[in-house]
């Protein structure tokens, strides 16, 4: 999609989404204005500094709560907070996610600038459910069938999916809140 917004005569890139916490002192909800990705390749690349600095400007006039520092992009989820501690101590990065460092490569390989805001949505002590990993497709989107199917198998993971519906809530919840931003609509 990135490329597809470059070739469309798009500036710039924005990655925004949720994500899962690494930090042990953020919790589910918290909003993250990334300055650095590190990548699976280890490589740690920074957002755009002036772009950055203009949404964090924007997100103090508006009194919205956020915390700065970097995400670690991967390609498979990080679901239990072993991996997530390991992660952390490996990185000190406050969060981790699936696109941001797809974003991040497209940006810097046309020469565009790029930022990246998360969400926190499982914090570094939560798990994922089990259920909502079998039912996500290899595009990141759910496999309503597959989901059905197992809720019909397993009616006793139905409180597990209402967990992670809570955490993506107040996740999605942050996000909301500063979708509006003028800096996100005009970046530079």
């Amino acid at each position: 999609m990135a490329e597809k917004a470059i070739s469309a005569g798009h500036t710039a890139l924005l990655s925004f989404g949720v994500a899962g916490g690494l930090d042990p002192a953020l919790v589910s909800g918290t909003l993250v204005l990334v300055d650095s990705v590190i990548g699976p390749d280890g490589v740690n690349s920074p957002t755009d500094q002036h772009w950055r600095s203009a949404v964090a400007h924007d997100l103090n006039e508006a009194k919205i709560d956020f915390v700065t520092g970097a995400a670690v992009g991967v390609d498979e989820a990080i679901s239990h907070p072993g991996p997530k501690q390991r992660l952390f101590e490996g990185t000190r990065a406050l969060c981790v996610d699936m696109e941001s460092h797809a974003v991040m490569q497209v940006a810097r390989a046309r020469g565009v600038p790029w930022l990246a805001i998360r969400a926190i949505a499982d914090s570094a002590k939560d798990s994922l459910p089990e259920i909502a990993m079998a039912a996500i497709d290899d595009g990141g989107g759910v496999r309503y069938g597959a989901l059905a199917s197992r809720l019909l198998r397993q009616p006793s993971e139905i409180g597990d999916l209402i967990g992670l519906w809570r955490m993506s809530r107040r996740a999605f919840s942050s996000l909301g809140r500063v979708a509006f931003l003028p800096s996100l609509r005009s970046p530079l």
